[in-house]
């Protein structure tokens, strides 16, 4: 009877340690550092990353030592940090591809700004903050972006409303389907159907 209980105790203290260990906390560590840094977080946000990489490091320390508390505590810390780090990452790339055509078609001096600002924030680790002005930049680029085209596409358009008598019934419909969008103020769609006509009419004779 006395044996049985010994190894009821010793069976419980085995489940009760297995049960301790961190399992799922240091995965979800790995897995959130793994997706920074395919979120390109070692460029944008090296600091940040760098943070979590050693936070998880401690983590695998202590798990090595049987520290279970200590390795779950810093697992959990570790993907809040990775989590932040993938965050801020994601928000500077979606801007920076906004703000690359910008720049790419004029130069905006808002826009570059608020772009700034975003990645400044992000270098600060200030998660809140590098949302705000890379959902800004986004936001404002997205309006910049549709002027820009508007304007392009209204050139074009005037150029080719003179050569109507010349366009064929595909030319045709093209153009009223640029029309129409540009009347919508669709500034890439306007932009992107007049300049495939344009070059298709004039450009390749």
């Amino acid at each position: 009877m006395l044996q049985l209980r010994v190894v009821i105790l010793l069976l419980t203290s085995f489940l009760i340690g297995c049960a301790g260990i961190p399992t799922q906390e240091m995965s979800d560590a790995r897995l959130a550092l793994k997706a920074a840094h395919k979120a390109h977080a070692d460029y944008y946000v090296p600091e940040n990353i760098a943070q979590a990489q050693d936070t998880l490091n401690q983590a695998e320390q202590a798990l090595s030592q049987g520290q279970f508390s200590k390795a779950r505590q810093n697992a959990l810390l570790a993907k809040e940090q990775a989590v932040k780090a993938y965050e801020m990452s994601i928000a500077i790339d979606q801007a920076k591809v906004i703000w690359q055509e910008i720049a790419f078609l004029t130069y905006d001096k808002d826009i570059n700004s608020l772009f700034q600002k975003a990645k400044e924030f992000a270098q600060q680790g200030d998660v809140t903050q590098t949302l705000y002005f890379a959902s800004q930049v986004h936001e404002e680029g997205e309006k910049t972006l549709n002027r820009i085209y508007l304007e392009q596409a209204g050139h074009i358009l005037k150029k080719l409303q003179t050569q109507q008598h010349s366009l064929d019934d595909k030319a045709l419909k093209t153009l009223n389907q640029a029309e129409l969008a540009y009347v919508n103020e669709q500034g890439k769609q306007a932009y992107n159907l007049v300049f495939k006509l344009y070059n298709q009419r004039f450009l390749s004779h």
